[in-house]
C-alpha cells in the first residue's frame, strides 16, 4: 500500500499490511523488485510515505496514536537515523516534503474530532512549525506543494 518511487526512480518505498489489518510496516525495495527489507520495527500510520528531493530521507507518520495518525518522523532509505520531527497536541494524517527538500508541509487534525483540520508547514529539521490559512470545518487527506 501507499508506493513511493524515489527521486531517482531505483527504489520503492511502501507499506507492508499483514493479514487482519496491523502491523502496518515500513518497506523498501528496488524498482525491479530484488532487495526487499523491512526498514524499520516501528508502529507506521496507514498513510503516505514520501522522499526528500535528494533521496536521503523518507518522511511519514507514526502509528503510535492512532493507526492513522500521529507524529512526523524520518528516517534514511536505509533504516538508520530514525528521526520524530513532532510532538504535536493533535494528530498529523500526511506529510510532503517541498520541491526544494528545506520544507515539510503536514495535516494535523483534532482529537478526537477528524472533521477539525489545520494545515502545517516546518523546517526539515521540525523547527518552525506554522500554521498555514485558518483551521477548517473540513477531513482534509492529501497535500501536495505547488511547482513555481
Amino acid at each position: 500500500n501507499h508506493p513511493a518511487w524515489s527521486p531517482d526512480g531505483k527504489q520503492i518505498a511502501y507499506l507492508y499490511v499483514q493479514h487482519g489489518g496491523l502491523p502496518i510496516e515500513l518497506w523498501l525495495m528496488d524498482a525491479n523488485g530484488d532487495n526487499v527489507i523491512h526498514l524499520i520495527d516501528f508502529p507506521i500510520a496507514f498513510t503516505d510515505v514520501d522522499w526528500s528531493p535528494n533521496g536521503e530521507w523518507l518522511a511519514f507518520v507514526s502509528g503510535e496514536k492512532y493507526d492513522n495518525c500521529g507524529d512526523i518522523y524520518i528516517v534514511k532509505p536505509d533504516g538508520t537515523n530514525l528521526t520524530r520531527l513532532t510532538n504535536l497536541s493533535g494528530c498529523a494524517t500526511d506529510v510532503t516534503w517541498s520541491p526544494d527538500g528545506k520544507y515539510l508541509a503536514l495535516v494535523v487534525r483534532e482529537i478526537p474530532d477528524e472533521m477539525r483540520c489545520q494545515i502545517y508547514i516546518m523546517d526539515a529539521t521540525g523547527a518552525n512549525l506554522i500554521a498555514v490559512g485558518e483551521e477548517e470545518e473540513l477531513r482534509i487527506e492529501d497535500i501536495d506543494w505547488g511547482l513555481p
